[in-house]
């Protein structure tokens, strides 16, 4: 039946972990880190961002050695559109990985802030087409 197999329980589980606050988002995101399969990934995923929780270990994620948990903490902050995080997204322009790059120009593509405009702008410049691509559909989708 999967994790929503009973979306009674399931519903009663996501309340309780959000009246944990940042405490139940963090039990989310173990969760989602050690999660085995696809399925388990979207729907600890999904509920996070229901959530809106955990928003400064998600930024404190984004220094992680690991790329894909920065790749993950970057594409909950864009789906939480977590305004707050737009600095330390735009500052992995200069990581390593391409993955995480396009990642941070998805996330930033969904924050309206000048400084996520701002890294937008500069991703343009990225020797990855694909993180440039990231950066150009975000412009176009804005209409700038």
């Amino acid at each position: 039946p999967g994790l929503r197999g009973n979306a009674a329980a399931w519903s009663e589980h996501l309340g309780a972990l959000g009246r944990c606050g940042n405490a139940g988002a963090a039990a989310l995101i173990a969760h989602l880190m050690a999660a085995d399969t696809f399925e388990e990934r979207r729907v600890f995923f999904d509920a996070i961002v229901e959530l809106r929780a955990g928003i400064p270990m998600l930024i404190d994620a984004l220094g992680h050695p690991q790329w894909f948990i920065v790749r993950n903490a970057a594409c909950l902050l864009g789906e939480m559109r977590a305004e707050q995080a737009d600095g330390a997204l735009a500052r992995l322009l200069e990581h390593r990985d391409e993955r995480v790059r396009e990642a941070a120009a998805e996330a930033l593509s969904r924050l309206e802030t000048p400084t996520a405009r701002n890294a937008l702008r500069r991703m343009l410049q990225d020797h990855s087409p694909n993180v440039r691509l990231h950066a150009a559909g975000a412009f176009a989708a804005a209409g700038q």
